[in-house]
């Protein structure tokens, strides 16, 4: 279908459904939104509960980027920490960073069909990540989170080493 209709743009959320042929074909049209700040925190199945239950809550937030055959590890378009108070209770943090994801994404979007030159920046050039898998996550890891949650969530202050990369900024 992407070859028959030729579109400019090619928009999945957390999807493994492409097969690596083509993102491999069409790299520079696929735009990916990850509930995570990448490269720090990728994979799943959730990246709000990975940082809850690292205790990273610094981390909670979300990117948009270029899709690539790696596992959210394609050129960063935007990182954003999700707005939060600190009081959020569980549920409502889930929605804050899912409304604020799909805020990011229409702004990438709008920004792509407005010919504005996004950022294609490298993760590589940023940190190394970490990768978490669905298989990783157990009991023990969602108390943790769950815990965390409850006795440790609170307002956090950003770490000065985590790079975000702003909508508006201008990458070579």
């Amino acid at each position: 279908m992407i070859e028959r209709e030729m579109p400019d743009l090619v928009l999945v959320s957390g999807s493994d459904l492409l097969k690596r042929e083509t993102i491999e074909r069409f790299a520079t049209k696929v735009m990916n939104l990850h509930t995570g700040i990448s490269p720090y925190i990728k994979g799943g199945p959730n990246c709000t509960n990975w940082a809850l239950a690292l205790g990273e809550f610094d981390l909670i937030g979300n990117t948009v980027m270029w899709i690539d055959a790696g596992i959210d590890s394609g050129a960063i378009i935007a990182t954003e920490r999700t707005r939060l108070d600190g009081g959020e209770a569980l549920g409502e943090l889930h929605l804050k960073v899912m409304d604020h994801a799909h805020d990011l994404y229409r702004r990438a979007i709008e920004a792509f069909v407005a010919g504005v030159r996004l950022p294609s920046v490298p993760q590589a050039e940023m940190s190394v990540g970490r990768l978490f898998l669905n298989r990783q996550w157990d009991g023990v890891t969602m108390m943790r989170a769950i815990l965390n949650h409850r006795f440790r969530y609170r307002p956090f202050v950003p770490r000065a080493e985590i790079r975000l990369v702003a909508l508006d900024q201008d990458e070579e």
